[in-house]
């Protein structure tokens, strides 16, 4: 039963994630694992406790990883694996720190006097695990512990000074502490800091200033909404395309100049191959307008996920680098004969290209993002003025997967300082200016287009400039404040004795 309890609080503090954000949930999971864990002194019930704990926690943060395999058929016998398999992939890298936390509290725990420095050290094991996860492997920087602040972006800006990373240093040393002064009794000074932190947070957010962007682009997101079961089928691959078309050329009023964006192979054909589809496009966009879409490219019998950049006088493309594993390859594929979730049996290729792309020699530089590369830290590069983002999430259906989705890629975007443009086939689509704030967006599971006129540029943060470094800073910060929090503390004890 008592493994159980564990497994319910590691769920209960998995409701802090976007799309709850049931922030109190997650530190009362927190509080009720280090309030019990500390009665358990067998190091084997320790392990299975935390266990129990991270996978709960995990379980229902990716409860999503199913839909993607009820697409077809032929992969709903993999569900049960999936549900297992991956969150308990992923719970090792909460469970470890976790471990050692259990194991340290109940064989050299500090004294009760030092309970900021004790909540530092539990933090920092924590933060570390996290950040491996999102670095070892190719990495899988989702569902942060920083995330559970976007439900508004004012609690988001701080991290252009200090990463998504940092910020999830911060949310962790917030929870374990209001846990640790709960258990100590200290039920006051539990309450100032957990009022006291987002307090903090959001009086940043409000005096945040930013020098304003010179440069405007016209701008149309296209969200066609067309169900993931249908994209691939040759007797509705007209009818898609006449819907992307009409959804781009619709009431365009006063645009002139300006980017159209379709979503994550919006076209499933080898755009690279097939000259009279080119065609096609450039005829239904003026000599003003750039089309940017999904699409296919094959080169010497490899096949690409590609992000095109279509206009009168051509193309320029982008190679997917960062790949979906058993998405779209398959690992060590000699020892797993299937096929990808995406469409064939043939693995798509990692791309080479570098990450920029000029539109129409027009001194306008984007960053071509696909899908799962949206949630990566990129290399800063000076002549980038906007990221465009396109995905297709209908994968998720109506989960908490495309919202996730879109968190990460928020926090990419103010790391770097620049405006960003996210296309999702059934949404969420959306534009967000420099400190994240939104400029337009359409519904997930709706159809239609956006426009707006939108700033681009560079404001270079503090975290794009100085990168992890500033978290070494951060660490090195709280250090000091915990070791000055814990004497006044142990002073102000030994008065009232």
């Amino acid at each position: 039963m008592y493994l159980f309890n564990f497994f319910f609080w590691g769920l209960l503090s998995s409701f802090s994630l976007p799309n709850l954000y049931l922030i109190p949930l997650g530190i009362l999971g927190f509080y009720k694992f280090f309030k019990n864990i500390i009665n358990i002194h067998s190091h084997k019930k320790i392990f299975l406790c935390v266990i129990f704990f991270s996978f709960g926690y995990f379980l229902f943060g990716f409860h999503w990883i199913i839909f993607p395999l009820l697409v077809e058929k032929s992969f709903i016998f993999f569900i049960p694996l999936a549900l297992l398999v991956f969150p308990l992939f992923l719970s090792l890298f909460l469970s470890i720190p976790f471990f050692l936390i259990g194991i340290y509290k109940n064989s050299y725990s500090l004294s009760k006097n030092f309970i900021f420095l004790n909540t530092l050290i539990y933090s920092l094991l924590i933060f570390l695990f996290e950040y491996l996860r999102s670095t070892v492997l190719g990495g899988f920087p989702w569902n942060l512990f920083s995330h559970v602040w976007a439900f508004d972006n004012n609690f988001m800006i701080i991290s252009k000074y200090i990463g998504a990373h940092g910020l999830s240093f911060l949310t962790i040393f917030w929870f374990v502490l209001i846990s640790h002064l709960l258990f100590h009794k200290l039920h006051k000074f539990s309450f100032f800091v957990f009022f006291c932190f987002p307090v903090f947070l959001y009086i940043f957010g409000n005096i945040f200033f930013e020098k304003p962007l010179d440069r405007k682009i016209q701008v149309r997101l296209v969200q066609p909404n067309i169900p993931q079961e249908l994209k691939w089928k040759n007797e509705y691959k007209k009818k898609n395309l006449s819907k992307l078309i009409d959804l781009s050329i619709k009431n365009k009023g006063n645009f002139s100049h300006r980017i159209i964006v379709w979503p994550e192979v919006a076209i499933t054909e080898f755009l690279n191959e097939n000259n009279q589809l080119m065609s096609f496009l450039k005829e239904n966009f003026n000599e003003n307008e750039v089309l940017i879409s999904g699409g296919l490219r094959r080169e010497n019998e490899k096949i690409f996920n590609t992000f095109y950049a279509i206009d009168r006088s051509g193309y320029k493309y982008f190679d997917k680098i960062k790949l979906v594993p058993f998405g779209e390859f398959i690992p060590y594929r000699n020892l797993f004969p299937i096929k990808t979730l995406t469409h064939g049996s043939k693995d798509f290729s990692i791309g080479t290209k570098r990450r920029l792309l000029e539109i129409s020699k027009s001194g306008i530089f984007i960053e071509p993002s696909i899908c799962y590369e949206g949630i990566f830290k990129n290399v800063n590069n000076t002549e980038i003025n906007v990221i465009i983002n396109i995905t297709n999430d209908a994968w998720f259906g109506s989960t908490t997967g495309p919202y996730q989705h879109l968190v990460a890629s928020r926090f990419r975007s103010l790391e770097r300082g620049l405006p960003l443009i996210r296309v999702s086939n059934s949404g969420i689509s959306g534009a967000y200016d420099v400190n994240g704030k939104l400029l337009k967006s359409m519904d997930l599971n709706t159809d239609g287009f956006a426009d707006l006129d939108m700033s681009i540029g560079k404001n270079d943060s503090i975290f794009s400039k100085f990168g992890n470094i500033v978290i070494l800073y951060l660490i090195i910060f709280m250090l000091i404040v915990s070791l000055l929090a814990d004497f006044f503390i142990f002073k102000k004890r030994l008065l009232k004795k």
